[in-house]
């Protein structure tokens, strides 16, 4: 049977991103809460990235010309 609460880790990161809706939302069915675990991820890369782009490498060579090589 499918959980239909919001997990509390979801919750929790709601909390500390100020979310009004953290604590408004009783119930959220499993794919919601999976979905929503997933966009929060999603938004700690981002910021992280957009924040602070210096800490991170590209994942791929470039060419000696500059361009990306996209193969391992």
């Amino acid at each position: 049977m499918r959980s239909t609460h919001c997990s509390a880790a979801v919750k929790e990161r709601r909390r500390e991103l100020g979310d009004p809706a953290a604590t408004s939302i009783p119930m959220l069915d499993g794919n919601s809460a999976a979905i929503s675990a997933v966009a929060l991820r999603h938004n700690d890369i981002s910021n992280s990235l957009s924040t602070a782009p210096d800490r991170f490498e590209p994942i791929h060579r470039r060419n000696p010309n500059g361009d990306v090589e996209p193969r391992p």
